[in-house]
């Protein structure tokens, strides 16, 4: 089988790209992981729903990752193309990880010992791999026509896809062992076509927190002080905390503009809470309701007048219980008097 692939790989690469069809959602299936159907493929379709282990034990369901880029790559351990582009899918993760992109790894009728020591371990891979057990969710997205020589579930090995926020399959590449794009250049090309798409920016354009006001102590020149800058998170919704559990989420920042005779010290966050997004096993640190930010600040300046505007910037990624959306910033000002 292992040879059989390599040879009908050599058939050519299919890449299916978005052109002039919009995003569609044709195909509304949803995969029970028994269900070995072949279902048809085309660019805008909603991709099939999915529950899978990772190799920790955890239930991933793929509609929890609503309103995030997923990158999804299908491997085994034996396929020494999956193996080429493994280092440079760690190195893509990396780069696009915080800029509301999920990478995984879905690794198709292997064991969880053989998958830790043959590829997570050996390529140093820090995003999740998650194990197909029984070629279902393989089966479920190889095209109805592509390489027939092969089993359904081996149609996929070292193939890559982008779905997007809204669940859309916009990308997928199969194996080409004449022209392998093991450094996934054209990968990389999609993925930052999409992240420029003001589709998918209109999507995210929710208002989810609002700037309230600010408070401050005493400001004196040659002191120390503080302002208390004040936020109100819409109902249903939470931001990152200033920390987070997960390294593919977006931790909240707060930056004040520079101005000469002002200096800051660290933000002090409130302390977070805990919260499960449905669908997955996993608790995020997060802030809803009222977000309450001190600013620390010492005043060196003896010319600045005593009203005082400052501007800053508020950074930071929402979600509700089902999904995280696009990270976002808003602006503030925020007035203090000195002396």
């Amino acid at each position: 089988m292992k040879n059989l692939l390599i040879a009908n790989a050599a058939i050519g690469l299919l890449v299916i790209t978005l052109s002039g069809c919009g995003k569609n959602n044709t195909s509304g299936n949803e995969h029970i992981k028994t269900d070995k159907t072949i279902a048809p493929l085309n660019i805008g379709d909603v991709a099939a729903d999915f529950t899978l282990p990772d190799l920790d034990g955890n239930m991933i369901e793929s509609k929890s990752l609503r309103g995030k880029f997923v990158v999804m790559h299908f491997a085994t351990t034996w396929c020494p193309f999956c193996n080429a582009e493994a280092p440079n899918l760690e190195q893509f993760y990396q780069e696009y990880k915080n800029r509301n992109v999920q990478v995984f790894v879905i690794d198709v009728l292997e064991s969880k010992d053989l998958v830790v020591q043959k590829l997570r371990d050996k390529f140093n891979l820090t995003f999740p791999i998650l194990l197909d057990e029984d070629g279902a969710v393989a089966t479920r997205f190889a095209p109805t026509d592509a390489l027939p020589d092969l089993k359904r579930d081996e149609v996929m090995l070292a193939s890559n896809l982008i779905i997007d926020p809204d669940g859309n399959i916009q990308y997928m590449s199969l194996l080409d062992t004449h022209d392998f794009d093991a450094k996934l250049v054209a990968l990389r090309n999609k993925m930052d076509e999409l992240l420029k798409d003001d589709t998918y920016r209109q999507t995210s354009s929710n208002d989810f927190i609002q700037f309230k006001g600010g408070s401050s102590t005493n400001v004196e020149i040659g002191g120390q002080s503080a302002i208390t800058v004040s936020f109100q998170i819409k109902d249903g919704y939470h931001i990152q905390a200033n920390e987070v559990r997960d390294d593919s989420l977006i931790p909240v920042k707060l930056e004040m503009e520079t101005r000469e005779g002002i200096s800051y010290g660290i933000p002090i966050f409130p302390e977070w809470k805990e919260f499960k997004m449905e669908g997955t096993n996993n608790r995020l640190w997060v802030f809803d309701e009222m977000l309450d930010v001190k600013i620390p600040l010492t005043i060196s300046n003896e010319k600045l007048t005593s009203d005082y505007l400052l501007k800053g910037n508020l950074h930071y990624q929402a979600c509700d219980s089902w999904k995280c959306y696009f990270p976002r910033t808003l602006e503030f000002e925020v007035r203090f008097s000195i002396g």
